[in-house]
């Protein structure tokens, strides 16, 4: 693992899994409300588990996204033991979840989903990390990982990588996806060895992924999810990294260019501060300030 002078990157997962542990919760439970019912009649309707396939493995959801009734993707990842965990992508018919395989490189140590974002049955798009070994003393290098589901399989996108010689690192936590040539995902990276930590932007045009690392921020930060109402409406929200403390970041793409928002904090050097998940209304009749990061 590369040395960071803010903060390594292993710490900074560490300090921030509990958090991302209980936003994935929270959004599974988000979207079942969702679907047993309309805000109308919720109330009326008790919660119940909808079982997974059965299996005798560790299964680990971390997002979910719908793009209708009867079809709704959760991913994450499967651990397998003594195999190494990797990538998992569920799938709900409307009758029954099934797992659906997602592919994952021979070359990678472990890999794992952390976002996903459903705009039709063939359309849906997952993001998060794997790990590898490179140089001789085969050090631990950890990257982003893109796939698309077509509506018959899931396949491994294309995307900015770490690079083990400059020390350079990409993480992705969660995507949103606007139209076929309209996709948003962002995390965390560094540019390379002993550099901060910076919030990282990456967009698809239909036909490449780039990525952006900072937004004219002086400060450090991860991106835990991200919300598109519009081309040129797009907010995210996580946490701002430090040595002892957290701040809450928001930041926003106007069309042309990411910045960061301000947001009020309670006492930043005897509290933690998080963002983690971010809901921003798509409705024509609403504009950009009906946003809810929670």
């Amino acid at each position: 693992m590369t040395d960071h002078s803010v903060m390594s990157v292993e710490d900074y997962h560490l300090k921030n899994q509990l958090t991302r542990n209980t936003l994935a919760l929270a959004s599974c439970a988000a979207l079942t409300f969702v679907l047993v019912g309309s805000q109308a009649n919720a109330r009326a309707v008790p919660w119940r588990v909808d079982p997974n396939p059965p299996n005798n493995v560790t299964n680990v959801l971390n997002s979910i996204s719908a793009s209708s009734p009867g079809d709704v993707w959760a991913v994450g990842l499967l651990d397998n033991s003594p195999s190494n965990p990797h990538v998992l992508a569920k799938h709900w018919n409307g009758a029954a979840w099934n797992v659906v395989p997602a592919p994952y490189m021979q070359s990678w140590d472990t890999s794992e989903f952390r976002g996903v974002s459903a705009l039709a049955r063939n359309d849906v798009w997952a993001v998060g990390t794997f790990t590898f070994r490179a140089g001789i003393n085969q050090q631990i290098i950890n990257s982003s990982v893109i796939e698309h589901f077509d509506g018959v399989r899931w396949s491994i996108i294309p995307s900015p990588q770490s690079n083990p010689r400059t020390g350079s690192e990409f993480f992705l936590n969660a995507v949103s996806a606007l139209s076929a040539n309209d996709v948003w995902a962002v995390g965390f990276g560094s540019a390379g060895t002993n550099a901060p930590l910076l919030p990282l932007y990456e967009h698809w045009n239909g036909k490449v992924w780039t990525a952006q690392l900072g937004d004219g921020s002086p400060f450090p930060g991860d991106l835990f999810s991200v919300s598109a109402t519009s081309p040129n409406d797009v907010w995210a929200a996580g946490s701002q990294g430090g040595e002892t403390y957290d701040d809450t970041y928001i930041s926003h793409w106007n069309g042309q260019k990411w910045s960061r928002v301000p947001t009020p904090n309670r006492n930043v050097q005897t509290s933690h501060n998080d963002l983690g998940r971010f809901a921003a209304s798509r409705q024509t009749t609403r504009g950009p300030s009906d946003m809810v990061p929670y």
